[in-house]
């Protein structure tokens, strides 16, 4: 498949040029750099796309990680008693897309190409989300998944840089590959929602998989409905 230049993903997004290379420059767009060139493959184009573009604050971190936490288990400890008040009414407002998008800071995605070896070694090292979350029967059944799992795709957290991670376990960057790590800076943060149903779901909803996706999106409705 033919790859985006940055003029062509520019089209396609319908921001200009210099948008898309800040869109490369904050994480949101990965690309690769030939001669000098910016290239891009139009699934990291669609999956940008996918994201909502309603007006609106992107939550930092933490009041996404809090969003999660309430979600989860109707409390939080990582913001104060007024702003829970406040997101926990927000909250019971949204749709499961818009939640997607506010709560995106939640974690820098970045996809990498490994084989078996890449992935076994990484299995101990990331804590499990998303696809790999569905690997365990019980899970795949609460989203209606069973069967759904590919071996050869991996999705986790990791708490610390991506140089960090790539310091003890080199991998090529690649927006088509399935290896998915997710990267946060403070374990603080994802220590009190990491493995549930509703950081399961949300991050269900960057895979690249209609029914994937649409089974993290209504299970995250049904939170919503209940938080």
């Amino acid at each position: 498949m033919d790859l985006y230049t940055t003029v062509m993903a520019s089209e396609e997004l319908g921001v200009t040029p210099a948008a898309v290379r800040r869109l490369v420059d904050s994480g949101r767009l990965q690309a690769t750099k030939l001669a000098g060139a910016l290239l891009f493959e139009p699934a990291s184009i669609h999956r940008l796309q996918r994201c909502s573009r309603s007006p609106g604050r992107i939550w930092s971190p933490r009041t996404a990680w809090a969003a999660l936490e309430i979600l989860h288990n109707q409390q939080t400890e990582l913001i104060d008693q007024p702003r829970r008040s406040r997101l926990t009414r927000q909250l019971r407002s949204l749709e499961a897309a818009e939640l997607h998008r506010l709560a995106r800071n939640h974690s820098q995605l970045r996809r990498f190409r490994g084989g078996s070896r890449v992935r076994s070694s990484l299995a101990g090292k990331l804590l499990p989300t998303g696809v790999s979350s569905i690997a365990q029967d019980t899970i795949a059944d609460r989203f209606g998944l069973a069967g759904a799992f590919e071996e050869d795709r991996l999705e986790g957290y990791w708490v610390g840089s991506i140089e960090s991670l790539l310091d003890r376990i080199p991998m090529a960057l690649d927006e088509v590959g399935g290896v998915l790590v997710r990267f946060v800076d403070d374990h603080e943060l994802i220590s009190g929602a990491v493995g549930s149903d509703a950081v399961i779901a949300l991050d269900l909803m960057d895979s690249d998989d209609i029914r994937e996706r649409g089974a993290g999106r209504d299970a995250l409705q049904r939170m919503i409905a209940n938080a």
